[in-house]
Order: structure tokens, then C-alpha cells, then sequence
């Protein structure tokens, strides 16, 4: 068994770049370039400011090495949004993502004035304000490609570990780590043999949290959407989403998502 982590790069070309020394978990310090408008996100062990800053709605492209189904459209390239998004597209220019909306959402006239928009073909994992508040460890936002072992398959997950930008302060976050209410633990994942479906592991937290955000999967103007959380998992600690973009259908369960083996 082998994994392999996905090389991120800036989706726009030619922006400026700032380098700045980045503690890591072993205490050691790195050089880790940042841009200024998209950005990449690494994993920190302590959030400083100018990070918290410099990540906040921003977008990343990953290249996750087979083509994934969105309704009828395929991409091997995905893009993550800081806000819980991933998308076939990029964002348009000034597109922050950073207002959550009911699904579907079309084109935008003017994205940088429009805190809803978001790309045409994407997956809402989690989409509300989320970031990295400076002061919290433990936070980050990651991406992996994985064999399984049961067969001749490729898995590909996403985790956002974050906190609700409302429910902590600048310095103060509420958050500390994943223990706190405003903090977000969320896994999508997706199979090369499972074309069409996505799978949300949610923990952190009770599932009556899920209702602030905008959980679903669009192809404007095909979408599915979860269109509430049953009274039977809101306390639950561990919740799976299924969406399945093929029969336009959604499943929620109060427990981890079963997933084959890696």
C-alpha cells in the first residue's frame, strides 16, 4: 500500500509571492512560499497572523490523478476553497466564497462583489466562512491520494481542519484545537471506481452545526442538496453525508462514513 500527497500550485500565474519561515510539528522552521490572492495551504503546528491572513477564502488546485464525475461533467484537476468547496473550475476573479446560499448558484455579474458566488461545477463539503484564526494549533487544510487495498482502486480525501470564522475572535479564538464548538472537522472523499459519489465525514461537534452550512453538489442548474438534518443525528459526534450526483440523491447517517479499506 502507497499514498501519495498531491502537489498543490497557485492557480494564477505571475502573482506576487511572499516567503515566510513556518514553524512545523517537529519544531523545525521552513521556508513556505505564499501568494498574495490564491493561495496554498500547508499544515501548521502554530497559526501565526500573517497566515491566518493570507489563507482566509483563498483557493488551491490539486491535480488528483483521475478523472472525477460532477453530474455529467469530469475534471482531474479540483479546486479548494478555505470555506469548504472544492470545485471542477476556477474561481472568477474576486470570488471569495465566503457567503454560504442555498444551491443552485449561478453565474455572478461581478464576483468580486458577491460573497455567494461560486463556480459553476462544485461540491459544497462544508461552505461556510472558514478560516485559520492565529493563536490555534492543529489546523489545517489537506489533500491525499490513497490505493485501496481491496482492489485495484484509487481514493482521494480532503480534510479541512478549521474554525468558524463568526464564532472565534482575531486573537481569542474560541477553538484553542478541534475541541471547541466553532472548530470544523470535515473529510470528503471520493473513488475512482465511484464515479459520481461523495462521501462527508463530519466530527467535532454535534450534527446540528450542519444546518449553519450549505452542504451539496451542483452542475449549474443540476444540483442536490441536503436540505435539512433529521432530528434522529443532530447529537451526533460523527456523521456521514452521502451525496450521489448520479441519482440526485442525498444520505445521512449518525456515525463515521464505512469506507473500504486503505
Amino acid at each position: 500500500m502507497w499514498s501519495k500527497i498531491a502537489t498543490a500550485f497557485a492557480v494564477t500565474a505571475g502573482i506576487s509571492q511572499l516567503t515566510a519561515a513556518m514553524p512545523t510539528p517537529n519544531g523545525d522552521s521552513s521556508d513556505v512560499k505564499l501568494v498574495t490572492d490564491k493561495d496554498v495551504f500547508l499544515s501548521m503546528w502554530n497559526m501565526t497572523e500573517e497566515y491566518s491572513v493570507e489563507t482566509d477564502n483563498k483557493w488551491v488546485a490539486v491535480d488528483t490523478q483521475f478523472p472525477v464525475l460532477l453530474f455529467k461533467e469530469s475534471s482531474t484537476t479540483m479546486y479548494i476553497s478555505m470555506n469548504g468547496l472544492v470545485s471542477f473550475t476556477p474561481p472568477e476573479d474576486g470570488c471569495l466564497s465566503s457567503s454560504n446560499r442555498a444551491l443552485p448558484v449561478g453565474p455572478s455579474s461581478d464576483a468580486s462583489q458577491d460573497p455567494s458566488c461560486i463556480p459553476q461545477n462544485t461540491v459544497a463539503a462544508f461552505w461556510k466562512d472558514l478560516w485559520f484564526p492565529p493563536n490555534t494549533i492543529d489546523l489545517r487544510v489537506h489533500w491525499k491520494l490513497y490505493d485501496v487495498v481491496s482492489g485495484n482502486d484509487n481514493r482521494y480525501r480532503i480534510e479541512w481542519r478549521t474554525c468558524d470564522k463568526a464564532s472565534s475572535s482575531d486573537n481569542v479564538p474560541t477553538a484553542p484545537t478541534l475541541s471547541g464548538a466553532s472548530a470544523r472537522a470535515i473529510q470528503l472523499s471520493f473513488y475512482q471506481s465511484k464515479p459520481g459519489l461523495f462521501y462527508i465525514n463530519y466530527s467535532g461537534g454535534t450534527a446540528k452545526h450542519l444546518r449553519e452550512a450549505t452542504i451539496g453538489a451542483q452542475s449549474y442548474p443540476d444540483f442536490v442538496q441536503v436540505a435539512d438534518i433529521p432530528e434522529s443525528v443532530t447529537d451526533a459526534t460523527d456523521v456521514c453525508v452521502t451525496l450521489d450526483t448520479n441519482k440526485r440523491t442525498t444520505e445521512i447517517v449518525a456515525q463515521a462514513c464505512q469506507l473500504p479499506d486503505l
